[in-house]
């Protein structure tokens, strides 16, 4: 028996044409090869982020499911609606995220779901009681999720339970995921044919938006192929809920992990390396070998940390919560094979969710608590037009706008494990995105390292917060002074310094090509699709030297190139003040 499924899904913020072009490389074409063949039965899970630009793009696709799930062909999985990691979310939003998704699959293709697609199948007991409570039977996991708590896995259903409440298990079967659809399928149906039941739900990009997928599995006819295969072997196919019915089921404990893969992600440069030798040299005891967890990622990148602490902040007051629920959207928050944080459109939207869902609360706010847990107190100052948030070392963190968003949306350049790979590799056609070697060499001259995190406004003091206004922020260094101001329409800082202090400003401009370059001058201005217009005017002239922030960052094809921001860096003496108006 074969339960075969899919998992299809594009980021909050995702560029229209990339929408488009899984459409028509991977999720049409592997949709209409199944329609017209009604025998095949599987299961798949979209986001709701597809499933509005289905609604919107492609409605007769849309039909086309629902006619499927009708004839009790295709069964729809559920989960978080924006496909937010539910271990990371309050328990409220995780039943908003579930339900909204249940709703929307209840009214448009005409049935509820009844299990859940756990977002990169990232596991916590946490969650377990939320999916429990909301009554759904079953949730998708990986064999990993198995084998690391210390079972032997065997091909199957499981189930678990907390508190005597008991929920069904189903496991992706991790030689699976690498077999479909980069093995022969001769090779792919023998395996199948090998076992009693086989379990693979997996990506449906990998049928032809992945590299080099389009070609084999459409071109050179592999899905049909398969099928063929799978029907002169006689192998039945069912949905996850008709296979569970008829199944034995063996009770484990999951640890609390993701698939194999996102342990070595999460882990910072070093430890990576040392866990993909140590995974070389250990095969017998692969399974002992673990990596990190999804939310070192919070450690790991403090921007991701800083953006995810400030989402929980303002849901935590938010009424209207649908603007929050977007910013709940995983992908921009850490990074694996794709670019995930490494695109500043993606961190971008989460931005533009999180602040008009704080501009929607209360207009003006004082808050003073540690508010992205680092151990230091913030300041958060809110009116009508903008929000500032400060350190109380006075680092400040964050200048936001109603109209634009936050005008920081950079990231620092941080060693990665592979910037480390010093062989030739030569790309591989044939093979999982995972295996795909890549050559870096030609980027290393463009890899550089920051050292501290490149937040809104840094300088070399250490300050200490004497004053909080509403309007307000002072701190003092001995004879030194720092204050922060707040406007409806402009915010400033002011200094007082009794010897030339470095001071960088990093803005969140990722569209302009900028060189380096120095400039006299008490006036800069950019103009970017992204910010629209912002002006820094200086009380006095300074020399300013302006620079991208470019990192190289690994991804399913190759390495990217991508201007992060720009840095605005200049020594400063005396009496100064900078404003910034948008």
């Amino acid at each position: 028996m074969l339960v075969f499924g899919i998992h299809c899904h594009q980021p909050v913020g995702n560029f229209d044409y990339v929408f488009e072009e899984a459409y028509e490389k991977a999720y049409k074409p592997f949709i209409d090869f199944f329609y017209k063949h009604e025998d095949f039965k599987f299961s798949a899970h979209f986001s709701g982020i597809l499933f509005e630009w289905f609604l919107k793009n492609k409605k007769d696709f849309i039909e086309k499911l629902a006619d499927m799930v009708q004839r009790n062909q295709l069964e729809v999985i559920g989960g978080g609606y924006y496909e937010p990691i539910l271990a990371s979310i309050s328990k409220e939003d995780r039943i908003l995220q579930i339900e909204k998704l249940n709703n929307f699959c209840e009214n448009i293709l005409g049935k509820s779901p009844k299990g859940i697609w756990l977002t990169e199948r990232i596991w916590d007991t946490s969650v377990l009681q939320t999916i429990i409570e909301l009554s759904m039977d079953y949730i998708i996991i990986d064999d990993y999720h198995i084998v690391s708590a210390g079972y032997p896995f065997e091909e199957g259903f499981y189930f678990t339970e907390d508190e005597g409440k008991k929920v069904n298990l189903v496991p992706i079967d991790k030689r699976l995921r690498y077999k479909i659809p980069f093995d022969d399928p001769e090779n792919v149906v023998a395996f199948i044919k090998s076992q009693k039941t086989s379990i693979i739900i997996d990506d449906g990009e990998k049928f032809g938006i992945w590299p080099y997928t389009y070609k084999t599995v459409y071109e050179e006819r592999w899905l049909e192929r398969f099928y063929e295969l799978l029907k002169k072997e006689n192998i039945e196919t069912k949905t996850i809920s008709e296979a569970l019915k008829t199944s034995s089921k063996k009770l484990v404990y999951p640890a609390s992990v993701s698939y194999e893969e996102m342990g070595h992600w999460a882990l910072n440069y070093k430890d990576a390396i040392d866990y993909q030798e140590a995974k070389s040299k250990c095969d017998k005891f692969e399974k002992f070998i673990k990596g990190g967890i999804w939310k070192n990622f919070f450690t790991k990148y403090p921007e991701s940390n800083y953006m995810h602490k400030r989402m929980l902040e303002v849901s935590r007051k938010s009424h209207n919560k649908d603007n929050i629920l977007k910013a709940q959207c995983n992908d921009a928050y850490w990074h694996g094979i794709f670019g995930g944080i490494y695109f500043p459109h993606l961190r971008r939207e989460i931005w533009n969710n999180i602040i008009k869902s704080d501009f929607d609360n209360a207009t003006f706010e004082i808050v003073k608590e540690d508010i992205d847990f680092d151990g230091k107190l913030e300041v958060k100052l809110k009116n009508k037009g903008f929000i500032v948030v400060a350190s109380e070392d006075g680092i400040v963190k964050e200048v936001s706008t109603k109209e634009i968003g936050n005008l920081n949306v950079c990231l620092s350049r941080y060693k990665e494990f592979y910037h480390f790979i010093n062989e030739h590799q030569e790309k591989e056609e044939g093979k999982t995105i995972h295996e795909l070697k890549k050559d870096i060499s030609k980027y290393k001259d463009m890899i550089a390292y920051d050292e501290k995190t490149r937040f809104f406004s840094y300088d070399d003091m250490m300050w200490d917060l004497i004053d909080i206004k509403e309007d307000k922020i002072a701190f003092q260094k001995a004879k030194n002074k720092k204050v922060i101001k707040l406007q409806d329409d402009k915010f400033i800082l002011e200094y007082n310094l009794e010897d030339a202090t470095p001071i960088d400003i990093n803005l969140g401009i990722h569209s302009l090509n900028v060189e380096e370059y120095e400039i006299d001058a008490n006036h800069i201005k950019f103009e970017a699709f992204e910010i629209g217009e912002i002006n820094l005017n200086f009380s006095k002239n300074l020399k300013l030297k302006v620079y991208p922030i470019k990192t190289v960052s690994q991804s399913e094809k190759d390495f990217d190139v991508i201007t992060q921001g720009i840095c605005i860096s200049f020594l400063a003496g005396g009496e100064l003040f900078v404003e910034i108006s948008c």
